[in-house]
């Protein structure tokens, strides 16, 4: 039984029980990284698929360095007009996309040898939202 008090708490049969999606994921013989929650050092989560959790407007894309993963980009109306892989401030600074009017860059902190995946499965997943449309600058499918 999950109790609520000054911090919530609840034992691990309680959660599983009580959140059937979690019991998918709690076989015994998976592995999950932990991973520093990106606002505060206090809190550390496990990552169950890369959803975007991440933005950065494209004036500010610098800061992150080195930093690659999946991302996606957004015009100033919050439609999703790429999908992409690799370095994020590259995919930002590409000459080929400065013309794409980028307002917001979404990205995952992805290793290199997933990346390729997880793209795969947000274009899929935006083509089965849009009724089999890619977004704007994803028109072709894209090759490993």
């Amino acid at each position: 039984m999950c109790s609520k008090s000054s911090a919530y708490s609840c034992r691990t049969r309680a959660l599983i029980r009580e959140n059937p999606w979690i019991k998918a994921v709690a076989d015994p013989n998976r592995n999950f990284e932990l991973h520093p929650h990106p606002a505060s050092r206090s809190l550390w989560g496990i990552w169950l698929a890369p959803w975007f959790e991440l933005s950065v407007r494209p004036e500010s894309v610098g800061e992150l360095g080195a930093a690659a993963g999946i991302y996606r980009n957004r015009d100033a109306g919050r439609a999703v007009i790429y999908i992409g892989k690799g370095r994020i401030v590259d995919g930002c600074r590409d000459p080929e996309r400065r013309e794409h009017g980028i307002a917001r860059i979404e990205y995952s902190l992805v290793p290199e040898n997933g990346q390729y995946e997880w793209k795969e499965f947000h274009l899929d997943d935006f083509a089965k939202e849009q009724g089999g449309r890619r977004t704007r600058f994803n028109k072709v499918a894209s090759r490993l």
